[in-house]
């Protein structure tokens, strides 16, 4: 007679990080990151959480892309200024959006203190896995922008942005 034991092997390990060398790319790449995660709802994902979660994703990315300013500010570098002309109306609305998200409301916009995100357009597709696309949209100046169209406008313009400044290759 043969018996088959099912064995589990879990390797459990540590990564020591160090926080004290952190510098601008560290948000430059998390930034990078969200945007393809940004991406990816947009392509098609396997359906596996609720949908608020990848609403959070699209949050995320507009609030690191912000804050990379902060860091290349910290870092003592070239940073954009929101109140000089040659800022996008789409890094603008990335502003509003992630003063929107940390204080619910934006009492100095940088385009428009009325920024909200008023619609999400959902496709499932039923098979094995479901796949979920998702499309976000925002109200500036009473347009309704796809957050794609902006989030795609704010990575270019800070490639440009660091390309300029040599902060990056």
């Amino acid at each position: 007679m043969l018996a088959i034991t099912r064995i589990s092997h879990f390797i459990n390990y540590e990564i020591f990080m160090s926080f004290e060398n952190l510098d601008y790319l560290d948000q430059w790449n998390r930034v990078l990151r969200w945007y393809e995660r940004l991406n990816e709802i947009y392509s098609g994902i396997p359906h596996i959480r609720p949908q608020p979660f990848y609403e959070d994703d699209i949050h995320a990315f507009f609030d690191n892309c912000f804050h990379l300013n902060d860091w290349l500010k910290n870092n003592n570098r070239p940073y954009l200024d929101f109140v000089t002309p040659g800022v996008s109306s789409e890094m603008m609305t990335c502003r509003d959006i992630c003063i929107g998200d940390k204080h619910l409301t934006i009492n100095y916009p940088s385009n428009d203190k009325n920024t909200k995100f008023t619609r999400c357009d959902i496709s499932l597709f039923i098979g094995d896995p479901h796949v979920i696309k998702l499309r976000y949209y925002v109200n500036v100046h009473d347009d309704v922008i796809d957050v794609k169209d902006i989030a795609d406008k704010c990575i270019i313009e800070w490639q440009d942005f660091l390309k300029l400044n040599n902060l990056i290759t």
